[in-house]
């Protein structure tokens, strides 16, 4: 009996210490957890950063700072427009004998490049207009709420933004590529590394303008210079100029008709994204040839 009462003893003793030791090992597996979970995420945050790299951002005073391919993609559509008036100037205007016929090229050519990178310059360091991100709400917060805005008699839902957790206002949709929410969203640019939106949709159309009567006047060249001045630039010449010929008049052929379908978008009052999906407050935004135009401009 004695030894069976010591053994219980005993057993009490240790029980305590066993309890201890599952806590502490309890600890440790959450702990280990804890590390893993944290681990994940930052893993996940980490492709997340890779898949989706923020190409530029835009602060309030609409200055742009380039990051990544932006750069690149800058530099190599300014090489673009510089290339034809640069092969002009150099290879075939200086074997023109007629000398008021090139000065009247040396400037009016140089005048409209000039115009034509400052137009760009313009587009890539405008600011489209962005959704303010102050008043974030939840995703069920806007369930409840389920907000309505009225327009010309016609009520329509309001979306919510799951990324910049906001109510979105009427025609404003997401860009992935810039991370933000664009007012007026017509389309996110490429070739411009920029989307066009609510403040900078005519200066879009201004920049297609200038590419379109760059291109044109380059192609006027390429085919006006051979006839009048054959015998003066030779054979290798005219080759080339045809080259350059059909370059820049594919890009008219493809930029005038892209400009003129903006300019009927904005004497509609509508965007790229609202023609395709055939929006349906078509009517409601539409206030007159007039009137549009006055809002885009004093945007």
């Amino acid at each position: 009996m004695e030894n069976n009462n010591n053994e219980n003893q005993n057993l009490n003793v240790l029980s305590p210490n066993n309890n201890n030791e599952q806590l502490n090992s309890n600890n440790n597996n959450n702990n280990n957890n804890n590390v893993i979970n944290t681990i994940s995420h930052n893993n996940i945050e980490s492709q997340r950063n890779i898949y989706n790299p923020v190409r530029y951002c835009c602060n309030s005073k609409k200055r742009m700072y380039l990051k990544n391919n932006s750069i690149a993609v800058v530099i190599g559509m300014i090489f673009l427009i510089i290339l034809p008036i640069l092969l002009l100037n150099i290879i075939i205007f200086p074997k023109m004998k007629s000398k008021k016929y090139k000065t009247i090229n040396y400037i009016l050519g140089n005048i409209i490049f000039i115009i034509t990178v400052l137009s760009y310059l313009n587009i890539v360091t405008s600011s489209p207009g962005y959704e303010e991100t102050i008043n974030q709400i939840s995703e069920n917060e806007f369930n409840e709420l389920k907000p309505i805005i009225t327009i010309k008699g016609n009520k329509y839902n309001l979306k919510y933004c799951s990324t910049c957790k906001i109510i979105r206002q009427l025609r404003t949709s997401h860009c992935s590529q810039c991370g933000k929410c664009i007012l007026k969203h017509d389309h996110h640019c490429e070739f411009i590394n920029n989307c066009v939106g609510k403040n900078n949709h005519l200066k879009f159309i201004s920049f297609l303008l200038c590419v379109s009567l760059y291109a044109i006047f380059c192609v006027l060249n390429c085919i006006l210079i051979p006839l009048k001045e054959y015998k003066n630039i030779g054979i290798i010449r005219t080759i080339f100029l045809v080259l350059l010929g059909l370059y820049c008049a594919y890009i008219f052929l493809t930029l005038f008709p892209f400009s003129c379908f903006h300019l009927y978008l904005i004497s509609i009052n509508m965007t790229t994204r609202e023609d395709i999906k055939d929006s349906v407050y078509v009517k409601s935004v539409n206030n007159g040839f007039c009137e549009n135009w006055k809002e885009v401009c004093s945007d």
